[in-house]
Formats: structure tokens, C-alpha cells, sequence
């Protein structure tokens, strides 16, 4: 929850929005001039700059809390709720097995619209990318994996995953049947001989 104290530093740091880094940055700026024009320059801004910017900066403050831990709150329960999230991802994670990836893709790509944070969902979608061949979007999905908190626990299988999309990939209808090798005769004379 303290997460909230800091305009726009919830959506930066748990959904990695340009937008809450913006309203971040300009709080800061804000702040800074406010505290400089009131305490370190007193003419730096003039007399009234002081006087309207600490009541603008206390408003912000305020409202960005409520809306912050609103949204916190509301994330959390969200993400709490997820008897039907695991049946989604369930239901994926089948499609998958069964072959129809087009399915578990669109399961997939729900799942994660409603719980952007779910790192086995992410990483099953990296892996059906890649097996697509669309490396691309599965390194994004990995490097997305890598900036939610907990990933450490996945981290042998996303290494792997990167590995995998760096090998060339293999054509499996071009298979050429490889000879196979010639039976080495025994030559039981010589071996009697060595005796």
C-alpha cells in the first residue's frame, strides 16, 4: 500500500505505464521547484508561486492517493478472484496439448488482458509463439516475464525459452533418412589366432 504515496508510481511500477511516469516525473519536478521557490530561492519564481503551488501539490496528492489505492485495491481482488483465471489458463495449457494452438493462444491472450502479472500464462505464450516461429513477440513475452516481481522462479525455463528461439530451427518435413550403419563382421579366425 505504500506503493500509493508516490503520484503515478503504482501504474509505473506494476503496469509499466508511459503515462503514470509522466504524472511521476512531474510531481517530482513540481515538488522540487516548490521546495526550492519556498525555502532554498524565495525569488527565484516570485511570492505567489509558493502560495498556489502548495495547495496545487497537496490536491494532486490527495486525489492521486485515492485513485491510486482504489485501483490497488481493486487489482488485488481481481487477481485474488481466480477460480475461473485458473480454468481459463487450464483451458489453455489443454488446447495447447491437443495441438490447437490458434485456441490456446486466444485463452492466452485473455488471460493475460485480465491478469497482466501471470507469469505461467506469459511464459506458455512465449512457448507457443516460438513453436509459431514468431520469435519476436515470444522475446518480448520473456522480457515482459523479467520485470514482474516473483519471475526468479521461472528463470531456468525462461532461459531455456530464449535459448531455444537463438538455435536455427528445424524442418521436420525435410528430414532426410539417414543410412544406417554398415554391420562390422566378426572375423573369428583372427580371433582364434590371437589366442
Amino acid at each position: 500500500m505504500a506503493i500509493c504515496l508516490w503520484p503515478g508510481l503504482p501504474g509505473l511500477w506494476l503496469r509499466g505505464r508511459w503515462s503514470s511516469l509522466a504524472v511521476a516525473m512531474g510531481f517530482a519536478t513540481l515538488l522540487n521547484l516548490a521546495l526550492a521557490s519556498s525555502f532554498l530561492w524565495p525569488d527565484l519564481a516570485g511570492w505567489a508561486f509558493p502560495l498556489v503551488a502548495w495547495p496545487v501539490l497537496a490536491g494532486l496528492w490527495m486525489l492521486s492517493f485515492w485513485h491510486s489505492r482504489k485501483a490497488f485495491v481493486e487489482d488485488r481482488r481481481h487477481e485474488s478472484a481466480s477460480p475461473d483465471d485458473d480454468a481459463l489458463f487450464i483451458q489453455a495449457q489443454t488446447e495447447y496439448l491437443k495441438g490447437h494452438r490458434e485456441a490456446s493462444h486466444r485463452l492466452l491472450t485473455r488471460r493475460l488482458n485480465d491478469s497482466p502479472r501471470d507469469l505461467e500464462s506469459r511464459l506458455l505464450l512465449a512457448t507457443l509463439l516460438r513453436r509459431d516461429r514468431r520469435s519476436e513477440p515470444a522475446r518480448h513475452q520473456l522480457d515482459t516475464m523479467r520485470r514482474i516481481d516473483g519471475w526468479q522462479v521461472w528463470q531456468r525455463e525462461i532461459e531455456c525459452e530464449l535459448a531455444l528461439l537463438t538455435e536455427p530451427p528445424v524442418d521436420h518435413n525435410n528430414d532426410q533418412p539417414q543410412p544406417e550403419p554398415e554391420p562390422v563382421a566378426e572375423n573369428h579366425e583372427s580371433a582364434a589366432s590371437g589366442r
